[in-house]
């Protein structure tokens, strides 16, 4: 979800940077009337209201912006900087990344035959689990898994 809010946002601020330079090239519809009746066509409501859309999207995800890096550790775990990596994971990452066997599982199937394949060498819930302060990366990774098939069902 935070990777559609975040292209979002993107094509937004693209769109009101083409709006301001006149450039009507994503809506087709005021393209037409701007080359029908020249001068009838206003571009400067049409920016207003893209920077509101921009400014109210800036404001209510906000948290996305702030928790971007940490989604990232979740959705590829083999491409993270451990050094920029929360404590609590650090050592898993460097664990997990330095499996080969792991990354090629990861490249070329889904999570959840992944997560079949971890589960007995990162057993999050074991007592002696190597992140004990927080829930693990592979945890993390089961809890997306859920809900992505959850969103799949429904679509």
């Amino acid at each position: 979800m935070s990777d559609a809010i975040t292209a979002f946002q993107r094509k937004l601020h693209l769109w009101k940077s083409q709006v301001d330079k006149d450039d009507l090239a994503h809506f087709p519809v005021c393209q037409s009337i701007s080359a029908s009746f020249p001068g009838a066509f206003s571009c400067t409501p049409l920016a207003t209201k893209l920077s509101r859309l921009i400014d109210e999207f800036d404001q209510r995800f906000s948290d996305f912006r702030r928790q971007r890096s940490n989604f990232a550790i979740f959705a590829n775990p083999f491409t993270i900087d451990v050094d920029s990596a929360p404590y609590n994971l650090q050592l898993e990452l460097i664990d997990i990344q330095s499996d080969s066997c792991l990354r090629a599982k990861f490249e070329d199937v889904k999570i959840e035959v992944l997560l079949l394949c971890a589960a007995s060498r990162f057993d999050a819930t074991a007592p002696t689990s190597r992140c004990p302060y927080s829930v693990t990366v592979w945890e993390h990774l089961s809890v997306r898994t859920h809900i992505f098939n959850n969103e799949s069902k429904q679509d």
